[in-house]
């Protein structure tokens, strides 16, 4: 034995990730023993280091640890991530408790049937951005602190980071609404212990290579090619029309519509509700061209682009219903 503590567990994040962000947190290094195979596993069990027979297991202080929440409890009391006090330690667990809530749900998700992965993905995100993230969103405007509990890090400040991250491997743009959070964000993620963790090569385990279905993914939201070939064809007219007649400002008026168009698309192809920008540029060119076909009453390229813009404007609409 090193003296660090050792890991058992699958190649992969599940129940175990959480352990491996608060040793990381507390600065503390850790070996794993990493199942590869079934046989492994059961060799472990056959061995009688297993309570139930199950994992994630933790070597540490002559112990082996079982079962989650215990393991997380004793790491956090050890390295004083725990609280001052009884009071500030029930606040901790509330908080991490309903993280854990979020955090199942993400970890479940991949086991959704085929045709029930968008409706759960979209329940997933409903309850982040309207149950939870509120939560924390006001417990950090009411407690002005740079963290959930007391004056310092705790347990519950990396839990939030780590399902924070999660729910942003759903949706990168779900804390838009959550201002707090997002300072939060880059405040823990700046915690030296914690920066070093999210660097590539450290032991915090991709999405890729999750094991027991953690991370989600919105391969269910195809690319919006019409919103890309509405932004290319803005693009192109702002380049033909520079061709045929002149004008900088006007050429760089129209690539810069056109660069928010593909914008809006690439963000309407990660979520497909996420519509604001492409509704802004769509609005915008009808407005524009609009008035311009009611002035010149010239089908190209006024009438075309302002009757497109149209149709995009009531394309995104009816995905919002």
């Amino acid at each position: 034995m090193t003296g660090k503590p050792v890991l058992h567990y699958f190649n992969g994040r599940g129940r175990m990730e959480s352990i491996r962000w608060l040793l990381a947190a507390a600065g503390v290094e850790f070996e794993e023993e990493l199942f590869e195979t079934r046989e492994e596993f059961e060799k472990l069990i056959q061995g009688g280091a297993l309570m139930y027979e199950q994992v994630p297991m933790v070597e540490i202080d002559g112990m082996n640890l079982v079962q989650t929440r215990a393991i997380l409890r004793y790491i956090a009391a050890k390295y004083d991530l725990y609280g001052q006090n009884l009071e500030e330690q029930a606040w901790i667990d509330m908080y991490v408790e309903g993280l854990r809530d979020l955090s199942d749900m993400i970890m479940y998700f991949p086991l959704s049937l085929p045709e029930e992965k968008e409706m759960n993905l979209e329940y997933i995100l409903h309850r982040a951005t309207t149950r939870f993230f509120p939560v924390y969103e006001k417990a950090l405007r009411d407690h002005q602190q740079d963290f959930l509990v007391g004056s310092r890090l705790s347990w519950a400040d990396v839990q939030l980071l780590e399902v924070i991250l999660l729910v942003e491997e759903c949706k990168p743009s779900v804390l838009s609404d959550f201002p707090l959070l997002q300072d939060f964000k880059v405040r823990i993620s700046q915690i030296p212990t914690i920066n070093r963790f999210l660097q590539p090569g450290s032991k915090r385990k991709p999405r890729s290579a999750a094991v027991g279905a953690q991370g989600c993914r919105l391969a269910s939201s195809p690319m919006d090619l019409v919103g890309f070939g509405y932004a290319a064809l803005v693009t192109i007219g702002s380049i033909l029309g520079y061709k045929r007649r002149g004008g900088v400002p006007s050429l760089i008026a129209g690539l810069s519509v056109g660069l928010l168009a593909g914008y809006g698309a690439y963000r309407v192809s990660i979520d497909k509700r996420d519509v604001k920008v492409s509704l802004f540029t769509a609005f915008f060119l009808a407005t524009v061209m609009g008035v311009r076909f009611k002035r010149s009453k010239k089908i190209m390229p006024a009438g075309l682009v302002a009757g497109l813009s149209f149709m995009m404007i009531l394309r995104l609409i009816l995905r919002l219903l």
